[in-house]
């Protein structure tokens, strides 16, 4: 494994475990009130899940993110590794 390998798949995991431990409820609630939030959050860690699971580079996991939308990106954008490429 590439040192680029290495450094997507650590960005990977530490994505998942953002999206898993830090983001509750009431922090996607206040990104994005509304019940349509949870369900995009949902589709958002599958996303990531996925990407992580295929070794999919940063920048298509970031075309990914959006194109599920505005409210995926604004999630997304919580995750530190991704403010800057998601504006």
């Amino acid at each position: 494994m590439n040192y680029l390998q290495r450094q997507m798949l650590l960005l990977m995991e530490n994505t998942k475990k953002y999206l898993a431990n830090f983001l509750d409820y009431h922090e996607i609630d206040a990104v994005t009130p509304g019940a349509e939030d949870l369900r995009v959050y949902s589709t958002l860690i599958k996303v990531v899940e996925k990407a992580s699971r295929e070794n999919t580079s940063k920048a298509q996991l970031i075309e990914d993110i959006k194109e599920l939308g505005g409210i995926a990106v604004k999630i997304a954008r919580k995750i530190p590794e991704f403010r800057f490429f998601l504006k």
